[in-house]
């Protein structure tokens, strides 16, 4: 790091010194972790650390906050260090992740570190000073395969954050560069998909990786109410209780209507989607008991507003609606009608003008595909997920409600959503905050701006 040479009494620099002291960590990176950046890892960390140190490729897969980020931004930082002329290529799979999440994780270990006076911090690299050019980690969005291509190095550490999330092609360029003497890889990330390079490496291709699976029960760093919670609302063997909770890769049962994979996708994505137009207005109405009456905007394809609310009469939903399109220029709002959102919607066409209102009966006649409108509107977004259009907020009751519902096929070849009755016999919740989402993806066009109507069946254009 810098010059080397002798101080004035004849002795080894001081970069001379701390140079040999980085060099007996190469084979202890947790001592590197403790010495230096001041943090002692976690068992399942070290034990991480220790296959990393050894030589083999390593793939994490976990359930939430048991602090795999600081783990890679751990990594990043001890082959950086240990080894001249390092290069550390960083990925993730959406600019967020990769920017707000592994690379401030690495700056704020960097800051507090003994090392931050012979390293350069900048937006995208890390390098050492004096030999920027050379000796660097830097961070590359998981766009395109050339954006991780090129590298080359004596010692070449790629690390990919949130692994599960990015495309073969992209990760087949990484592979093919592990076959480099001197490089490796690190990845981690939630288990979101049940295929791809992140899921082989923990199945047909184990052999070339040191895996480990780390459920969120077994970290310190995450609550236990976390996991009793999410057992109790969705069920110890539901896809979500297995990738948040367990760190486990979903079965994705074929009586789900959404993939969890799709919905976790639409979740990376929200960061990277500006709020555009059309801004619409789902609202869903609570009828009885623990139900909830909810609220969700999106503006273009991006969800900006999820809103709950219990115990609420029509006229304070009402007034709550009439709120929102004055502050946020809504133009088109669609209610649940049925049970008492006809009310609701009774009220705003009284006060509301130059909206449009759309009142959507879900237990109304289908099409040639669904058996009713419930169907038409979840096939509508289901689409769209499919097609990559969508940004989802990452909020774990969306999450869980939208990949819960099954579906099954009639005996006319329709395809019906489980029934809501049927899902709290599951001991599921009501899908409250997934119906007003539908409601507010459910199509534009239908009816002109200001022309208030009650449409004896709503489909999706």
């Amino acid at each position: 790091m810098g010059k080397t040479g002798l101080d004035r009494r004849g002795r080894p620099s001081s970069v001379d010194r701390a140079a040999a002291r980085l060099l007996e960590f190469r084979e202890d990176p947790i001592g590197f972790c403790e010495v230096l950046l001041g943090v002692r890892p976690d068992a399942w960390q070290c034990l991480a650390l220790r296959a990393l140190a050894s030589g083999s490729n390593v793939s994490i897969r976990s359930g939430h906050g048991v602090g795999k980020s600081a783990l890679l931004s751990w990594c990043m930082l001890w082959a950086l260090s240990c080894w001249p002329h390092a290069k550390v290529p960083c990925t993730a799979p959406t600019e967020h992740q990769l920017w707000d999440v592994l690379w401030a994780e690495a700056g704020r270990w960097l800051k507090r570190s003994e090392l931050a006076p012979h390293m350069l911090f900048t937006q995208t690299k890390i390098a050492i000073r004096g030999h920027e050019e050379s000796w660097f980690a830097v961070a590359r969005t998981a766009r395109t395969p050339e954006n991780l291509a090129g590298f080359h190095a004596p010692r070449l550490l790629y690390v990919v954050d949130e692994a599960s999330g990015i495309r073969d092609e992209i990760m087949m360029t990484v592979d093919g560069a592990l076959t480099t003497e001197g490089s490796q890889c690190i990845m981690a990330g939630n288990p979101t998909r049940g295929e791809g390079y992140f899921f082989d490496s923990h199945t047909r291709s184990r052999g070339r990786w040191e895996c480990f699976a780390v459920s969120s029960m077994d970290s310190p760093r995450v609550s236990q109410s976390y996991a009793v919670e999410m057992a109790e609302k969705w069920g110890l063997d539901s896809d979500v209780y297995r990738v948040r909770v367990l760190g486990e890769f979903p079965k994705e049962l074929s009586e789900s209507f959404l993939r969890l994979s799709e919905i976790e996708l639409a979740v990376q994505r929200w960061h990277e989607l500006p709020a555009g137009e059309p801004v619409e207005l789902g609202v869903d109405v609570a009828r009885f008991g623990a139900d909830e009456t909810v609220f969700v905007l999106r503006c273009g394809d991006k969800v900006t507003l999820i809103e709950r609310q219990s115990g609420w009469d029509l006229m304070q939903t009402a007034g709550r609606v009439i709120q929102l399109c004055d502050e946020r220029g809504v133009r088109t709002v669609r209610v649940d009608d049925t049970g008492l959102g006809g009310g609701v919607v009774d009220r705003l066409r009284e006060q509301l003008s130059g909206v449009q209102v759309v009142p959507v009966n879900f237990g109304g006649s289908g099409d040639g595909h669904y058996l009713n409108q419930a169907g038409v509107l979840w096939g509508a977004l289901r689409e769209r997920l499919r097609s990559g259009e969508i940004g989802l907020p990452d909020n774990g009751e969306l999450v869980a409600q939208l990949s819960a519902r099954r579906h099954s096929i009639t005996s006319t070849g329709k395809i019906a959503l489980e029934r809501k009755s049927d899902m709290k016999r599951r001991k599921l919740p009501s899908p409250d905050i997934a119906d007003a989402l539908v409601l507010a993806f459910g199509g534009v066009g239908l009816v002109p701006a200001g022309v208030f109507v009650r449409p004896v069946q709503y489909s999706v254009v």
